[in-house]
């Protein structure tokens, strides 16, 4: 089988810059909703074990 590699691209620095700050977002808001469920998930456990 024979493939034909790849034609390669170029881009601007100002796209990079942008997607980078996109995927940096994204990963806040990620890291953000994961300590939220974290802190859900200890307070209900707390709770269940006070009862």
């Amino acid at each position: 089988m024979n493939q034909v590699p790849n034609e390669s691209f170029v881009l601007e620095a100002s796209a990079i810059e942008a997607f980078a700050d996109i995927l940096n977002d994204e990963g806040q808001m990620r890291a953000g909703f994961v300590i939220h469920e974290s802190n859900n998930n200890i307070t209900a456990d707390v709770e269940e074990i006070s009862k």
